[in-house]
């Protein structure tokens, strides 16, 4: 057992999940997750039979930037267009100024985090990742670049991008903004800004990083939803960066501390591993009830959508 991020994790190995040995724990522990870490590819089919969701531990979001700012804006929905529009209204008629710009210091990473930190402690669940790679992005200056938007001296939201030119990639490490700003769209402005960098220096694919492949405890739905709406694509992080492959299968076995419904992106059956460009995991959605609308999770950036009633099991822990 392990409590990481407040969720109580039960590491099992596939024999006892295949078999359910796993339910002794119940009486005893306040389960969310009961996990298999690596699962054999031998093992992996059975799993998924015994209710268990065969993923990738990250998920890295990618588009494809080539052609012109026009062409990549026709493939979005209406919604999204018109959220592009006003953020770049917003950016001028606000008065607010953007500075794009190769490498990192001290001085704006520190504004930058003043932001993010308010932005972390707005949230439910709220992990200050940013915060924790301090150190490691200042080591790692020469590699960043930064888009941020101020108001007069103040910056009000921008976003720490990887200039990753051995892969053609350029990728979004940290973005945040102030309440104010993110109402007003100011982070799509942002990102059409820096949409249109990444082309101008060649790199014909953009990423918006990585997340866990469950959104509804620290990334939420929302968060998803947005990605997809912006013609970004999931696919294994191991893809874009063996470092950070890595793949395990949960049981989830309740939804107490995570948003209800929650999703998780997993491997298509029947091979449970990942599969070879975009638009290849499938899209599950948890919830209490039996019955709930997929409708807003629907989206051509994965190979199909499910449904899992989840709760099932619970324990004297875990009182409905």
């Amino acid at each position: 057992m392990e409590s990481r991020n407040g969720l109580h994790i039960a590491w099992v190995d596939a024999a006892d999940a295949r078999d359910g040995a796993w339910r002794g724990l119940l009486p005893h522990h306040d389960l969310d997750i009961v996990r298999v870490d690596e699962p054999a590819p031998e093992d992996r089919a059975a799993l998924a039979e015994a209710g268990f969701i065969v993923k990738p531990a990250l998920v890295n979001w990618v588009a494809d930037l080539t052609g012109s700012d026009e062409e990549f804006t026709a493939r979005l929905p209406a919604s999204e267009r018109r959220n592009l529009r006003l953020g770049r209204r917003c950016l001028n008629d606000a008065g607010l100024s953007l500075s794009i710009r190769d490498g990192l210091d001290e001085e704006r990473l520190d504004a930058f985090l003043t932001v993010y930190d308010a932005q972390v402690e707005r949230m439910r669940n709220g992990v200050n990742y940013a915060r924790r790679h301090r150190d490691r992005l200042l080591a790692q200056h020469h590699e960043q670049m930064t888009a941020f938007a101020y108001d007069g001296e103040r910056m009000v939201a921008g976003c720490i991008l990887w200039l990753r030119p051995s892969q053609g990639l350029l990728q979004l490490r940290f973005a945040a903004a102030t309440a104010p700003a993110r109402r007003a769209r100011v982070l799509h402005g942002i990102y059409a800004a820096v949409f249109r960098t990444a082309r101008e220096l060649g790199l014909p694919t953009m990423s918006l990083g990585n997340d866990t492949s469950a959104f509804g405890h620290i990334a939420q739905p929302g968060l998803f939803r947005f990605k997809c709406r912006l013609g970004f694509a999931p696919v294994p992080a191991g893809q874009i960066d063996e470092k950070m492959g890595g793949d395990e299968a949960d049981l989830f076995v309740d939804l107490r501390r995570f948003s209800d419904p929650s999703l998780v992106l997993g491997y298509e059956a029947p091979r449970f591993t990942a599969q070879q460009g975009r638009g290849s995991l499938r899209l599950t959605v948890l919830s209490r009830e039996e019955n709930v609308d997929l409708a807003p999770y629907r989206t051509r950036h994965v190979t199909g959508i499910d449904h899992r009633r989840t709760g099932i099991f619970r324990s004297p822990h875990n009182p409905r």
